[in-house]
């Protein structure tokens, strides 16, 4: 029979269990099977999504004022705002339109004493703070996509495109940028992915295109990848959930999972190889010298 749809897939379970008891145990036993693959066929050639980001760059954050701090540095306090990212220890700021004390106005690297409090790195408190003032963030930030379970690729597509290097939130902060100097808008450099997203510096008025592993859509929705291309897959996946969960007969449900393994490899291995099928260039060819 063909098998083009979520109806077809379970006429064709039924078909094998010789059973029409168990339909619903065979939707449980799909939806099981799904969340089973969704993460062990992770990183495979069908869940790879390519979407466009735009990154919104923080609102600027209000100054409330400015004073000494330990050693006469700036200590600047601030208003947070919850929907942008938390300033860190070691982030570039902009400081600008602060009254009284101006020598605050400026790029700096922070250093975080609480929440709403922090010092300018380098900086000499001098003259009395009077009023105004604000702060702008080194860092543009974009929701990541609902279906995301990893990260491929980032280019920033301003002209040329350039691929973006990844930093571990950990040694976010200590890492990038490295110097005073880099812009706080421009062409990203870096990115990480924090608390569902993806942050990029500098801060970008450009878009980006983002390459990740999407988790497969269920098939009472669609029609997925896996399914159209091995709808064995489900069918063995379910047959071992409903061998092994509802008919209790353990031996059948552990032929079904040596399957089901078996299919899964076989996914898994069809991207391996396309990575290593890799050609040397040889010298004096039309596409130049070997490197």
């Amino acid at each position: 029979m063909p098998v083009s749809n979520y109806a077809q897939i379970q006429a064709l379970i039924a078909d094998i269990l010789a059973r029409s008891d168990l339909t619903s145990q065979t939707i449980d036993a799909i939806t099981l099977f799904e969340a089973e693959a969704s993460y062990e066929l992770f990183r495979t050639r069908g869940t790879e999504t390519r979407t466009i980001l735009i990154p919104s760059n923080p609102a600027p954050l209000t100054i409330t004022g400015a004073g000494s701090g330990t050693g006469s540095v700036i200590q600047i306090t601030y208003t947070t705002i919850s929907t942008n990212p938390t300033i860190a220890t070691g982030d570039i700021v902009a400081i600008g339109g602060v009254a009284g004390t101006t020598e605050a106005n400026g790029s700096w690297v922070v250093t975080v004493i609480s929440s709403g409090v922090l010092t300018l790195n380098g900086s000499v408190f001098a003259n009395t703070y009077s009023s105004g003032g604000t702060i702008q963030q080194d860092v543009g930030f974009a929701t990541l996509p609902t279906d995301y379970l990893g990260w491929s690729r980032v280019t920033s597509m301003v002209d040329p495109p350039s691929d973006c290097e990844y930093v571990a939130p950990g040694a976010w902060a200590q890492e990038f940028p490295t110097s005073i100097t880099a812009p706080l808008i421009g062409i990203p450099r870096v990115f990480t992915v924090e608390a569902g997203k993806l942050k990029v510096k500098p801060g970008t008025t450009g878009t980006l295109e983002f390459l990740y592993w999407a988790k497969t859509p269920a098939l009472s929705s669609s029609f997925n990848w896996l399914a159209t291309n091995r709808p064995d897959a489900y069918v063995v996946g379910a047959l071992e959930k409903l061998y092994g969960y509802w008919i209790k007969d353990f031996n059948q449900a552990e032929a079904y999972g040596r399957k089901k393994t078996e299919i899964f490899n076989q996914v898994k291995m069809q991207r391996f190889r396309e990575f290593n099928n890799l050609r040397v260039r040889v010298d004096r060819s039309s596409y130049g010298a070997t490197p």
